[in-house]
């Protein structure tokens, strides 16, 4: 039996407050072979139902994300590396693109995010290049 008590009352308190903002709520499952199962994503799918809360299980993604747990995970499977976790925020991106309207707030400070998006981009590449060298 998968219990839906351990959910802490904040994620309510986080949805209602999204409410109150008009900002739209999404709780998101992110992968993991070592505590999912099919019972356990029908047990929350409910759970959020009855809180009108929108749900994304990216267990039930895998195949679409093009996630391989032997080389995108660590921990068998438990944590995302770097490979793994690009993945997964770029599968989280296209949904939100896809299902969200969104601002875009590139042109406002377009060198502060090239600064981020440059220091994210080499620390993606030390940290690929660490996984090829164990």
């Amino acid at each position: 039996n998968f219990r839906t008590d351990f959910l802490p009352d904040s994620v309510l308190k986080a949805k209602e407050l999204c409410d109150e903002k008009g900002i739209k709520f999404l709780f998101i499952s992110t992968p993991d072979t070592t505590a999912w199962n099919y019972a356990k994503y029908e047990k929350l799918s409910s759970w959020t139902k009855e809180n009108n809360i929108e749900y994304l299980d990216l267990n039930e993604k895998i195949d679409d994300m093009g996630l391989n747990f032997t080389d995108d995970t660590d921990q068998f499977g438990m944590h995302m590396n770097i490979i793994g976790a690009s993945k997964v925020s770029k599968y989280i991106g296209s949904y939100l693109k896809n299902n969200y309207t969104l601002t875009n707030h590139l042109s406002e400070n377009s060198s502060y995010w090239q600064n981020d998006l440059n220091t994210y981009l080499n620390e993606k590449e030390r940290a690929i290049n660490d996984l090829k060298n164990r």
